[in-house]
């Protein structure tokens, strides 16, 4: 180090996903993961992966000696030095070299052939070293015809790459989590954009795509959050799953002729999205005022997020399948009518339509998926038909307007979290029926049409209800529910009898305490400690 130079290079170990998807990106994963009900084990194994980064990497200060040899207390990963040569060629025999300068905070690639490939954990080089948090700058020389796979992963520091003409590969996440490019230039000699090539690039906003690609493989663009406008080249034949995933700030996208496939969320968590528009030669995908359709119009594949100034939508009535998350956060969608001819709805279709106030369910359907209504926070009314045998995980998660429901006998499978947790809904069911068993298992309220087996009135509510609450218990003072208004009322003279925090007495401690709305106290009570 030269005398007065001054480095302290710490790293910051946050790995922050938001779609308000919920759903994150995790390097690596050859599942789609975007089904609600994995999304709690995906962000527990995220979370692990971000602490386990943390530990490893810390927080170093290096020293101010002038001395190059540095103790040994301190691990090579942990010294940036002011040069540093690595061989990084695919058959390691020093025909590809990448040399690093502190002065300009740049790694150069240089010689002739591939670079070699690295991997999610690798220690080599550069990666997991405070070098990946201090490059700034790249630059490929001639002559090199490959980037290897995570060959640049979490540089976060990285702002400009030159990559020259000859190259004709880029491996996958090779530029993962480099979240401060804001646009890059891929030659024209690239065929393909590989798995996860850009995702999480944070600050990108521009990209030029060459008319060379052929195919955007699965997550390429995926958290891409700045992204705006992307212009696909008509070379293109494959977008793959979730590519563009999560890219909240892309507002256009073009689907061009000779695409012939489209993967499962690909446009998962666009919420700025206002259309997408497809070529009129296009075989395979049709747009209709500005949504995504196949071409025969049987299959409505994503209803754009941010589509404004329209409250109610009609499903065209040639729909018979509305695919996973098609209308995923609609946001200004309060109605929407499905044909009665669709027999298919996909997992999370309407997940986050949080001003839809109520929707059919056409009698063909004959499962409710998972995640098909989470968080539908608005959602006012349902009505789920005789031909329903099940209800998904998280079906209605966290819908806190939907006051109840009737479960018909016909289901005979519910899913955890179908109704969510802590809120006031109540469950109308048969006794001793599958949704009977449910809400008794989940606390969850209920109104039994006939009578059953073993109740725990604990949970049982009643449309109508007496409780004698006198302080002498001689029937002085009555409570009195009624389901229909939500309301008890205490009638009677005297003094009403006290109750204490664990009490398990009449109302307190049950389901009656979560739905009563409305408390009336009629004249000639003289004492209220409830």
């Amino acid at each position: 180090m030269k005398k007065g130079i001054k480095k302290a290079i710490s790293t910051i170990a946050i790995l922050t996903m938001t779609f308000q998807i919920g759903m994150p990106m995790v390097p690596g994963l050859q599942t789609t993961v975007l089904a609600t009900d994995t999304i709690n084990s995906v962000e527990e194994n995220l979370e692990e992966n971000i602490q386990s980064t943390a530990d490893k990497v810390g927080t170093t200060e290096l020293s101010e000696s002038t001395d190059t040899t540095l103790t040994e207390e301190i691990s090579r990963n942990y010294e940036i030095k002011e040069e540093e040569t690595w061989d990084v060629s695919a058959n390691g025999d020093g025909s590809v070299i990448a040399k690093w300068t502190l002065e300009d905070k740049t790694l150069t690639i240089s010689g002739t052939g591939e670079m070699k490939d690295w991997s999610l954990d690798s220690k080599e080089d550069w990666h997991d070293t405070q070098y990946t948090n201090a490059i700034e700058n790249v630059i490929i020389e001639e002559e090199l015809t490959n980037i290897g796979s995570y060959a640049f992963s979490s540089c976060s520091s990285l702002k400009n790459i030159n990559m020259p003409k000859g190259i004709i590969y880029i491996g996958p996440f090779a530029f993962y989590h480099c979240s401060s490019i804001k646009s890059i230039e891929i030659p024209e000699t690239v065929r393909t954009i590989n798995q996860a090539t850009f995702n999480r690039c944070t600050s990108l906003e521009n990209i030029m795509i060459p008319q060379s690609i052929t195919s955007i493989e699965r997550e390429a663009f995926a958290g891409c959050s700045k992204l705006k406008n992307v212009i696909i080249p008509e070379s293109v034949k494959e977008i793959g799953e979730q590519a563009f995933f999560g890219c909240e700030n892309l507002n256009n996208i073009t689907i061009p002729e000779k695409v012939k496939s489209i993967g499962n969320y690909a446009l998962y968590g666009c919420d700025s999205l206002i259309s997408i528009d497809v070529d009129a030669n296009n075989e395979i995908y049709i747009s209709e005022d500005g949504i995504l359709f196949n071409k025969e119009k049987t299959e409505i594949i994503k209803y754009p997020s941010a589509k404004s100034n329209i409250k109610e939508y009609v499903i065209p009535s040639t729909v018979i399948s509305i695919r996973e998350y098609a209308f995923q956060q609609c946001d200004n969608l309060e109605y929407i009518e499905i044909p009665e001819q669709i027999t298919s709805i996909g997992i999370g279709a309407f997940y986050e339509c949080t001003k839809l106030k109520n929707i059919n369910i056409p009698s063909g359907i004959t499962i409710i998926e998972n995640s098909t209504f989470y968080r539908c926070t608005d959602l006012e009314s349902i009505e789920i038909s005789n031909n329903i045998t099940s209800i998904g995980k998280n079906a209605f998660y966290e819908c806190v307007n939907l006051e109840n429901i009737n479960i018909p006998e016909s289901v005979t499978s519910i899913g955890e979290r179908a109704f969510g947790e802590d809120n006031s809904l109540v469950l109308f069911a048969k006794a001793d029926s599958i949704a009977h068993q449910y809400a008794e298992e989940n606390e969850i309220g209920y109104v039994l049409d006939g009578d059953a087996l073993n109740v725990d009135t604990n949970y049982e509510i009643k449309e109508e209800k007496t409780w004698n609450v006198s302080k002498e218990e001689d029937g002085n003072v009555i409570a009195r529910w009624t389901f229909e208004d939500r309301t008890l009322i205490i009638s009677g003279t005297g003094e009403m009898k006290d109750w204490d925090t664990v009490s398990a007495e009449d109302w307190h401690n049950t389901q009656y305490t979560k739905i009563i709305e409305n408390v009336v106290i009629e004249d000639g009570i003289t004492r209220d400690r409830k």
